[in-house]
């Protein structure tokens, strides 16, 4: 089971979110986009070792003509948790529309 102080504790120690642990006043959103973003570098880092190692094996099993490199790896991490969000008042009187867009 996940221990949310110490989900916490450990957050709080990666590069992304330190600034986040002082004690200065910051909100979720704050908090949420840094935490993503540790996420997605964590996780293209990964993606970067694992193609390295996966070369390293191929150039060692066997001998082929040089191809074109292969493509940086991407994350999905931002396209699975990112979006935005559209609100719209209507002033109740005069019918005026008002919208904005926040990402999140």
């Amino acid at each position: 089971p996940v221990i949310p102080s110490n989900f916490l504790a450990e957050v709080w120690k990666h590069s992304t979110v330190r600034h986040l642990a002082r004690h200065d006043q910051h909100d979720a959103q704050e908090f949420y986009h840094a935490f993503i973003d540790g996420l997605e570098t964590d996780v293209l880092s990964y993606q970067k070792t694992l193609l390295g190692m996966q070369q390293a094996i191929k150039c060692q099993s066997q001998i082929k003509p040089l191809q074109p490199p292969a493509a940086p790896p991407q994350s999905s991490i931002k396209d699975i948790f990112e979006g935005s969000l559209r609100s719209v008042l209507i002033c109740d009187q005069c019918g005026c529309k008002r919208s904005q867009t926040e990402s999140f």
